[in-house]
């Protein structure tokens, strides 16, 4: 229990430093729980592919970027981005000065029902998809000289369904795209511990050295430092990887692993807060790095 003191207080020592602007002040776990109490609530059955429980999810993200003034950037015009039998994705863009975007994606799909238990998915994803859901009424407000792509991806939890579609059938140009933030299970255990997987060589180097940079710049603000080799094993396993598999510059963060990993004990009563609201920070002040960077990443 003591290892963890300097590590709370260190966390709360630079996101004060960082909170003063930008994007990442923006941040707050009250606003993540909201998003979070209804995305992962009993009502919602678990959200499983197809069901009713992933429609009231899907509309309910709309309903969101609606607000904050988003452009749908789904199939012809739309929303969503229909595939398979009853799946869609969500789609929705915030306008840059630049032809160019920056994705931040996020699987709003779980497990579902099995007979009569239900796997509410508090943790994944809902608090991936509030997350992200709190970044982006961030960035409607803002002025960013590249475009923001939000994806929240259906059918995750069946081979990547969702953003395999997407990135084989991209609602804008996947040429333009100039990099890919994933989300995914960030809610459970210690505040401290935050996990970033990035694509890496054979000699176990990022094959993106620069944006690794970035992302290093990101992390000595919002120590403790990231473990950035645990997942390198599962880097195949969540949405990030169509992008990769497409050449795009892709990262995910992830909360790390627990005992209630796809079963119905991943309930929004275990969820750590404070700690997505330090991983919202970070997201949010390396989306404004990328949206503004002007140097390349390859």
């Amino acid at each position: 229990m003591r290892s963890l003191i300097p590590a709370a207080v260190l966390f709360a020592c630079c996101a004060q430093a960082q909170d003063s602007g930008g994007l990442a002040g923006g941040i707050h776990a009250a606003d993540i729980r909201r998003h979070q109490e209804f995305l992962g609530s009993p009502e919602l059955e678990g959200r499983g592919p197809g069901t009713e429980g992933s429609r009231k999810a899907s509309e309910y993200i709309v309903a969101r970027v609606k607000e904050w003034g988003y452009t749908p950037a789904g199939t012809d015009g739309g929303w969503y981005q229909p595939f398979g039998e009853g799946r869609r994705n969500v789609a929705a863009f915030h306008k840059g000065t630049s032809d160019e975007y920056v994705v931040v994606g996020a699987h709003y799909d779980h497990l579902g029902k099995k007979g009569d238990m239900v796997f509410p998915g508090a943790d994944d994803n809902a608090s991936g998809s509030s997350t992200v859901l709190d970044v982006a009424e961030g960035v409607g407000k803002a002025a960013l000289s590249r475009g923001v792509l939000f994806l929240w991806f259906d059918g995750e939890e069946n081979r990547l369904e969702g953003s395999h579609w997407w990135a084989s059938h991209p609602t804008l140009p996947i040429e333009a795209c100039f990099a890919m933030v994933n989300v995914d299970m960030i809610g459970r255990n210690e505040t401290s511990k935050v996990y970033c997987g990035v694509q890496k060589t054979k000699a176990k180097e990022p094959v993106y050295p620069k944006l690794a940079s970035v992302m290093k710049q990101v992390e000595a603000t919002y120590g403790p430092p990231f473990d950035w080799s645990e997942f390198d094993p599962y880097i195949q396993r969540s949405d990030h990887w169509p992008f990769m598999e497409k050449g795009v510059p892709a990262l995910f963060f992830t909360g790390g692993m627990h005992a209630d990993y796809h079963k119905e004990g991943d309930r929004l009563e275990k969820i750590n807060f404070e700690k997505e609201e330090r991983v919202g920070k970070i997201i949010a002040a390396l989306l404004e790095k990328l949206a503004n960077r002007s140097e390349p990443l390859k």
